[in-house]
């Protein structure tokens, strides 16, 4: 009987995270409307870190080795060593690239509409 209503349970929700990679697979161009999602903003914490400590004014900066051994692009001024929960998660979206510093100057418009 308990294992029954396991299933029960179970079922719908795997169907619909089945439902929801199919989608994202299917989609062939990155940050489109065929992908369905063009953008993700983020507020948080350290855990969303994305590199904002290169561009303030503090003694404590993280743009050398160690810190980014594991990142594509090395130090980036992010405490994580590689990539975050956010950045695998706009990857699983299929949106074109990590989502940018705010403090950073080159940060404008046309890179802040994706997220």
């Amino acid at each position: 009987m308990e294992i029954k209503l396991l299933l029960l349970c179970l079922f719908p929700l795997a169907s619909f995270f089945l439902q929801c990679n199919c989608h994202c697979a299917a989609s062939k161009k990155k940050g489109t409307a065929a992908s369905g999602i063009r953008g993700m903003f983020v507020f948080g914490s350290s855990l969303v870190d994305n590199g904002n400590n290169n561009f303030l004014q503090n003694k404590a900066k993280v743009n050398y080795l160690p810190y980014g051994i594991d990142f594509p692009y090395g130090p980036s001024g992010r405490y994580t060593n590689g990539k975050n929960v956010i950045d695998l998660l706009g990857e699983q979206l299929q949106l074109p690239g990590l989502i940018p510093p705010f403090a950073d100057p080159s940060t404008k418009a046309s890179k802040i509409v994706h997220g």
